[in-house]
């Protein structure tokens, strides 16, 4: 029998690919190494993760990586929330 394999692109908050990979059906993607946004006038960003578990493939995926937002402010940070995807 033929082992169905599958896509999966791991992609940054801007849609830019970090790395695609072809994997067996059932099985684990690896994860690229950890991305990074650049910080704005406004917003710090930090790495929080991905948006979709890559545990076991059973069908072409796309990763998102998923960032915390801090304010950046004279008086340190103000608040954090999630950021899936800009």
């Amino acid at each position: 029998a033929t082992i169905r394999s599958y896509t999966v692109t791991f992609v940054n908050y801007d849609g830019s690919v970090l790395k695609t990979q072809l994997v067996a059906h059932g099985a684990a993607a690896e994860a690229p190494d950890t991305p990074s946004r650049p910080t704005t006038a406004q917003f710090r960003f930090t790495f929080d993760g991905w948006d979709t578990d890559f545990s076991c493939i059973t069908a072409d995926t796309t990763v998102k990586a998923t960032y915390t937002a801090s304010v950046n402010g004279s008086g340190g940070l103000f608040r954090a929330r999630k950021v899936p995807c800009a």
